[in-house]
């Protein structure tokens, strides 16, 4: 027997526990055949495998999974990876990877973020990528976990109803959209939505579904998926509206109050195993969630749960579902966001120091060997607590590994010739004894104002370059004294000049080429700006760039405290985007060269945005990355016509917007009060030329935030300033190419805060920007650079003062 008595005998343990261990040391599984045999043994004909983990926060088990996924997906015939994240994002992640989208793109934006966002799953998502014509992911939780759930209530939804003539009057899809986005930001019910309305809304819809008579069968697996979803998301919205359990802290939560959460959960997996039917299913989640019955442990709390497992278990049959919880002897653990915690000292006679002291780094105990299914021991499996119970009416086996250790951020892909090693290639970098320096000041030449990001072009060699926020630009250009200079900006006349005659006069006077509505009578043909706005978005997959481009790009970070610098870098990278801008899908890239001017001096007491990483990039191109420019969003916004500018061979149409409920499915960014924008879109041919966009943070919610984290003992450098105000901006200026389609040019984007700080107890202002400038844009033989780039490292780099010195900057430091 496997007692705690038994555990003080020696000899007997150790019999006991060796026939009852799976051994999958040395970095693979299985060790060798007699392992194997071991293996295949314990997961016998189950159609459900349940891997879990403690806390979410152990990295190193996130790598020992992902052997299992790969054991049983090779051997095994296990054929789908379920996740304990939403059950329609997941879905259509699933659908998207199917149809072409980027992995890693598609996980990203369907799973939680605690396994996305860790290095140590990076290779999960590289098995998924490498075996996605024969492994399906699916997620069995009620939560909206992702970013394609919007998508579902605006687009897909209505699409299939319309498609079979089915009434959707009375029902308010732009409403269940913003409750759906609530619920994946707030994690609780929306208070100004009312629950009966909306409960009305989603039975009509299921009885509309139900209805769908169609004998395709592509119809009616989606119908049957979307009907699973809405009953999933009534259970979803009817536990945030009576019971708020996300409401609760870590003192008033108990086990029990997840009880909604695990039915759901587990009425969602029986689903999907008729949803693939004949495929054996991996889940992927928390040990807790997986439980069988957690009312035989000395732990009063658990005995009123009801984890998904039992109920899964029950309706299966014990045999079919085999669940596997983790546990380890010393260590530390942590999200990958969080402060590592140390695991508590074990006791001598529980599990984790019986396997410890027999020598085991990894391995698996079968928990349902007769010589340890008998009698109650003690582990730490739950929470790092320690349990005494018969583990076996838990858990089928227990995987076991000797150290702990935490989760770890997300880094790059390693690429050698990264960070100067590699020639720089096609830079705007020239000999300072052949090159012209000119000091140019552009102003407006009606009010004397400066005139911002006013383009600098030599006519001869095409370089460019680009006036400041106070319209001032240094300029190194290798050309002749009688070469010809252009300088332009949008709402204003070109200026032609040559390099001899700035090099003597230095303030450039540009004459606006535009009206106010008010100042003149546009023409007879009133212009609906809410059709001009549609009709440019509509043409951006004719005029911006949808073959897989390469841009060869500079960016510089600078923040300042309270006028103080407090970081400032650069880099040169190429960034790379699969499909152009067919695909609202991240760029990929690969720095070459940074520049650590001045490092973050933080010290993780306040946020410090652009710093450190590649990964702000992503958001400096409106066209691509921000979801307002979207046929089926345009509803959603208030559309104004601000003005008309007058080009020599157009007019510019200038269009005003405003989110009528700023939501982060609309302005692809969380925590936002209200946003407004202004588009300029050329009129012969609808191109999109720039945008100018603001977000303003709802600081009351981040307050809350920062509050929660503070009572949870979690030292987030954002969650350390009370803040009093907070906004975003970005200024994006589009160009056309040779072949006459457009990119991305410029990008400048602002990041502004004030508040007090709980660190410095004292008010701070913090205001960073971010600027990229595009040196090139390639269309042929582009290669991909791999994953999608997130979190490179600048500190990485290796440090080049010459090519930095001689480098020609776009702006003026």
């Amino acid at each position: 027997m496997f007692t705690n008595s038994s555990i003080a005998n020696a000899q007997q343990t150790d019999t006991s526990l060796r026939s009852a261990v799976i051994v999958i040391d040395n970095g693979g599984f299985p060790g060798n055949a007699a392992e194997e045999k071991k293996f295949r043994e314990l997961i016998g004909n189950a159609r459900v495998v349940m891997l879990g983990e403690i806390s979410h926060g152990e990295g190193n088990v996130f790598r020992i999974k992902a052997d299992l996924v790969k054991y049983l997906h090779e051997r095994m015939g296990f054929n789908v990876l379920a996740f304990e994240s939403g059950l329609i994002d997941v879905a259509m992640a699933n659908e998207a990877i199917k149809e072409g989208e980027d992995v890693n793109e598609a996980m990203s934006n369907s799973l939680f973020n605690v396994w996305t966002g860790s290095e140590d799953f990076r290779g999960v998502l590289r098995y998924v990528h490498q075996n996605k014509n024969t492994l399906q992911i699916a997620g069995f939780d009620h939560q909206i976990t992702g970013t394609y759930a919007i998508r579902f209530w605006e687009d897909d939804l209505p699409a299939l109803l319309r498609q079979h003539n089915k009434d959707t009057a009375g029902i308010g899809f732009d409403m269940l959209g913003e409750v759906s986005d609530f619920f994946g930001e707030r994690f609780s019910w929306p208070r100004h939505v009312d629950f009966k309305q909306y409960r009305q809304m989603l039975t009509k819809l299921l009885s509309a579904l139900e209805n769908i008579n169609d004998n395709n069968e592509t119809t009616r697996r989606r119908k049957n998926l979307y009907a699973q979803f809405i009953r999933s998301t009534l259970s979803l919205a009817t536990d945030y509206f009576y019971h708020n359990p996300t409401g609760k802290n870590i003192n008033t939560f108990k086990a029990s109050d997840s009880n909604a959460r695990d039915a759901q959960m587990a009425n969602n997996l029986l689903f999907l195993l008729k949803y693939f039917k004949d495929q054996k299913i991996i889940c992927w989640g928390a040990s807790l969630h997986f439980a069988n019955r957690t009312d035989v442990f000395n732990d009063s709390e658990l005995n009123d749960y009801k984890p998904m497992g039992q109920l899964v278990k029950n309706s299966m049959g014990d045999t079919a579902v085999i669940n596997v919880a983790v546990t380890g002897s010393y260590g530390t653990y942590a999200t990958w966001s969080g402060i590592p915690k140390e695991l508590p000292r074990t006791i001598a006679t529980s599990v984790e120091s019986v396997l410890m002291g027999q020598g085991y780094n990894t391995c698996l105990v079968d928990l349902k060997k007769n010589s340890v299914n008998t009698a109650s021991f003690t582990s730490y499996a739950f929470d790092h607590l320690p349990l005494q119970g018969p583990w076996e009416k838990a858990f089928d086996a227990l995987l076991y590994t000797r150290e702990i250790t935490p989760s770890r951020p997300r880094q790059e892909d390693v690429i050698d010739t990264a960070f100067g090693k590699n020639d720089p290639g096609n830079q705007i970098s020239v000999d300072t004894a052949a090159a012209s320096l000119l000091k140019i000041k552009v102003v407006d030449g009606k009010s004397g104002i400066p005139v911002p990001f006013a383009t600098i072009r030599v006519t001869r060699t095409g370089e460019a370059n680009f006036t400041s926020e106070t319209g001032l630009a240094a300029c190194r250009f290798a050309c002749d004294p009688k070469d010809t200079i252009i300088i332009s900006s949008i709402g204003y006349n070109t200026f032609k000049t040559t390099v001899e005659k700035l090099s003597i006069v230095h303030t450039v006077s540009l004459m606006p080429g535009y009206y106010n509505l008010g100042e003149v009578v546009v023409s007879q043909r009133k212009i609906n700006a809410e059709k001009v706005l549609k009709a440019a978005v509509k043409a951006m997959s004719g005029n911006f760039i949808q073959d897989d481009m390469m841009m060869d790009v500079y960016v510089h970070m600078l923040a300042s405290l309270n006028d103080s610098v407090v970081s400032d870098q650069e880099y040169i990278a190429d960034m790379m985007a699969k499909n152009g801008y067919s695909s609202k899908s991240r760029y990929k890239s690969t720095v070459r060269k940074a520049n650590i001017i001045q490092a973050d001096r933080s010290g993780g007491k306040y946020f410090v945005p652009f710093q450190g990483t590649s990964i702000w990039s992503n958001m400096l191109d409106a066209v691509k990355s921000c979801p307002v420019l979207n046929a089926h969003k345009i509803n959603r916004l208030r559309v104004s016509l601000d003005s008309i500018i007058y080009t020599d061979s157009s007019r510019i149409i200038v269009v005003g917007i405003t989110a009528k409920r700023a939501n982060a499915a609309l302005v692809g960014i969380h925590y936002v009060s209200d946003f407004y924008g202004t588009i300029y879109i050329q009129e012969s041919d609808m191109a999109i030329l720039k945008t100018d966009m603001t977000w303003n943070r709802d600081t009351g919610r981040l307050n809350q935030l920062s509050e929660e984290f503070s009572a949870r003992g979690r030292n987030v450098p954002i969650g350390n300033t009370i803040l009093h105000d907070e906004a975003i901006r970005t200024v994006n200026i589009y160009q056309r190419k040779e072949d006459g389609r457009y990119s991305l040019h410029y990008g400048h984007m602002y990041w502004n805060y004030k508040g007090f700080n709980l660190k410095l107890q004292r008010d701070i202002r913090l205001n960073a920007h971010m600027l990229l400038f595009v040196n090139s844009v390639q269309t042929t033989d582009v290669k991909s650079t791999g994953l999608p780039a997130r979190m490179e490292n600048l500190y990485r780099a290796a440090a080049d003062k010459d090519f930095w010195y001689h480098y020609n900057r776009p702006l003026i430091r």
